[in-house]
Parts: C-alpha cells; structure tokens; sequence
C-alpha cells in the first residue's frame, strides 16, 4: 500500500498524534482526564483521591498529560490545579459518557 499519495498523513503529524493516543491507553490516566472534564480546578490531592492512586502516581501522571497538551496547571498559592485545555479531548469525554450510559458510574466528589 501506497502510504505517500495525497491522502497520507506527515509524519510529524502521525508522530504527535500517536504519542497523544499513547497518553490515553493507560486507564488510570483515561480516568485522570475524565475526572478533570467532571470537576474541573481540582488540585492534585483531590484527583488522586477521585481515581484511588496516590498522589505521586498522579502528579506523575498529570505531568504526562500536560505534556500532551491535553491539561493546562496552574498554581494557586500551594496548590496546583488543572484544566482541560484541549476541545478533542472534551468531545471524546463526552462522547464516552455517551457511550458508557450503561453502566452504573460513581460521582467524582465535588472539588
């Protein structure tokens, strides 16, 4: 197959969309950036709590994901908070909200 035609994708464009599909195949950060989309401007603390890793794993886990340009940190005082800054990635919360209406969901606290 001819992978050069008009149709095909640059390959920097390939490159940075397969690192960003990479960011979402690691569930506890999947379930980090819907917790973000669901309470928005929560700290650090809070998210770990809402997702049950600690909050090493999850500072870890927001940095990758500011990275990637999917979540913007922003300090207040001592505290950082996050927010999602990329509209793809809202749409694509939204529509796995869509998608998973069959299941019994657990609210995120209120941050």
């Amino acid at each position: 197959m001819d992978i050069s035609g008009p149709y095909a994708l640059s390959t920097d464009f390939a490159s940075e969309q397969a690192f960003r599909f990479q960011l979402l195949s690691n569930v506890k950060r999947l379930r980090l950036v819907h917790a973000i989309y669901s309470c928005e401007s929560s700290t650090t603390a809070q998210y770990a709590s809402d997702v049950g890793v600690s909050e090493n794993d999850a500072t870890y886990l927001l940095k990758s994901l500011v990275k990637g340009g999917f979540v913007e940190r922003t300090q207040i005082g001592r505290s950082a908070h996050f927010r999602l800054v990329d509209e793809r990635m809202r749409a694509l919360v939204e529509q796995m909200d869509l998608l998973d209406n069959g299941s019994e969901k657990t609210p995120y606290p209120a941050g």
